[in-house]
């Protein structure tokens, strides 16, 4: 799914901005990423690594884009560490995108929008999502958050048998 990252990054050409990636290489893949590599030497690379060097890197960008095929839902990881360390999410709108979503995530359907919303945000032009509402979106999907859900079902359930 690179394809697309790279396509709408190319409007950063020879502009100085730095631009990285960060996963892991799908077993099958090695030689296609090393070609992806040579052809994209300003673009950095960084793979296989901790939690933490993760964390570190996310903790500096401004901006994650994320070009998921079937649109950003409530389950990809990826966009909840980038809003965790308060980045900006440029992202395709999909079928399971949430409204809550849309509300902390700068949603594209097509390129050219995301390469929009790209410039606009790094000229200012469009004011950032709050940290603050970011904040508040992933704290409500943290582990403590969703046992304390979790237990409150019980609880209830305990109400309700208690009736009966």
């Amino acid at each position: 799914g690179l394809e697309r990252f790279f396509e709408i990054i190319s409007i950063f050409d020879g502009k100085g901005i730095p631009i990285s990636i960060i996963g892991n290489a799908i077993p099958g893949s090695i030689d296609w990423l090393s070609n992806c590599k040579m052809q994209y030497p300003r673009v950095s690379f960084h793979q296989d690594l901790s939690p933490d060097a993760i964390s570190s890197l996310l903790h500096v960008a401004q901006i994650a884009i994320l070009p998921y095929p079937d649109g950003i839902s409530e389950r990809r990881g990826s966009a909840l560490a980038a809003l965790a360390n308060g980045l900006q999410v440029v992202t395709t709108k999909g079928a399971a995108t949430t409204d809550a979503l849309s509300r902390v995530c700068h949603l594209f359907d097509d390129n050219a929008q995301a390469q929009n919303i790209l410039r606009r945000l790094l000229s200012g032009e469009i004011d950032p999502i709050s940290p603050g509402q970011m904040d508040e979106f992933v704290d409500r999907r943290s582990w403590a958050n969703i046992s304390e859900q979790h237990l409150d079902i019980y609880k209830k359930l305990d109400q309700i048998t208690d009736r009966y």
